[in-house]
């Protein structure tokens, strides 16, 4: 899946950073299952897991920008809210738009309504 290398949320450009464990310490659990992604908004940066399937990246692409919106707007949510929104808004997008993300950066475009 191809992303943008920058995404501009609540007035700031993020970096968007992919890549491994073994590339990004910050995606490593020792023991357990590597994190998808990662948030730093001291360093302006989410950081993706490259090795997770297109569906996932989009879903966390999606997570860390709530992530990064709730910091920046002081909101508060803990892990259970911010992925119960991730959900919700990936949802919403697959129910009414198309996503397309083959040889583009991700682009969501309407569904067209199947004639009857």
């Amino acid at each position: 899946m191809k992303i943008r290398s920058k995404y501009h949320i609540a007035g700031r450009d993020i970096k968007i950073l992919r890549g491994t464990s073994e590339l990004y310490p910050q995606l490593r659990r020792p023991g357990q299952k590597d994190y998808a992604g990662d948030c730093n908004l001291s360093k302006s940066e989410i950081t993706i897991n490259s090795t997770h399937s297109d569906d996932e990246i989009f879903s966390t692409l999606w997570h860390e920008s709530i992530h990064a919106l709730d910091e920046i707007f002081s909101i508060g949510l803990n892990e259970e809210q911010v992925k119960k929104l991730e959900r919700g808004i990936v949802m919403i997008l697959n129910d009414n738009f198309v996503l397309k993300h083959r040889n583009n950066p991700v682009a969501i475009v309407e569904k067209k309504k199947k004639k009857k």
